[in-house]
């Protein structure tokens, strides 16, 4: 009898805690959430911080263009390598808001230095491939451009289909990763795009 009601009081111990612990994705997730994933991307994020590292390169000129961007939630500092020459380094003003609705669509509005960019598309989870997990990725397209062009800003750069994994999500942090090559031409012209932001809700 009291075997039975040991059983009876484990079991849904058991069930929830492997509820808690399915949550767990991205490597610094929390341990247990009483939210969902998707419940937990939804909302409205703003750039914490973030560094991303694009090069350009062009294989018919045989130069390279180098720029780190050191992102804060008062700015941004550029250090620019051109080929063979010396580092530089800019301040501009920078500003990152995404908005995640429950229903698959988002909204972004992105300064960078005097350019603006808003947008809205739609995002997804990616699903397992390989070794990922299902929805240790989110995806976005962008189908509307309302202001601005996507070549000029760091969220995507000549993108308007893009992924970021996701590091770590909490109720009110997410960590993204982007790593990306995209070939501009036969010759083996690139550009690479890769880094990582923290957003705040």
């Amino acid at each position: 009898m009291m075997r039975n009601r040991f059983v009876l009081f484990a079991l849904p111990l058991f069930v929830f805690s492997g509820m808690f612990w399915s949550c767990k994705k991205g490597p610094e997730d929390p341990g247990i959430s009483l939210r969902s994933r998707k419940a937990r991307i939804c909302g409205d994020w703003h750039i914490k911080s973030g560094n991303i590292g694009i090069t350009l390169n062009d294989e018919s000129k045989k130069t390279t263009l180098s720029d780190d961007y050191e992102i804060t939630a008062s700015g941004c500092t550029i250090y620019e390598t051109p080929t063979s020459q010396q580092l530089t380094v800019y301040l501009m003003a920078y500003a990152l808001q995404v908005k995640i609705l429950p229903d698959g669509t988002f909204n972004l509005e992105e300064q960078a230095g005097v350019d603006h960019l808003s947008a809205s598309g739609k995002w997804n989870f990616t699903s397992g491939i390989g070794e990922a997990k299902n929805k240790d990725g989110v995806y976005f397209k962008i189908d509307h451009v309302g202001m601005g062009s996507t070549d000029k800003h760091l969220f995507n750069r000549f993108r308007t289909e893009f992924e970021f994994y996701i590091n770590e999500l909490r109720n009110k942090e997410m960590k993204l990763k982007i790593s990306v090559k995209t070939f501009l031409d036969v010759s083996g012209s690139y550009i690479s795009h890769s880094g990582e932001l923290t957003l705040m809700q």
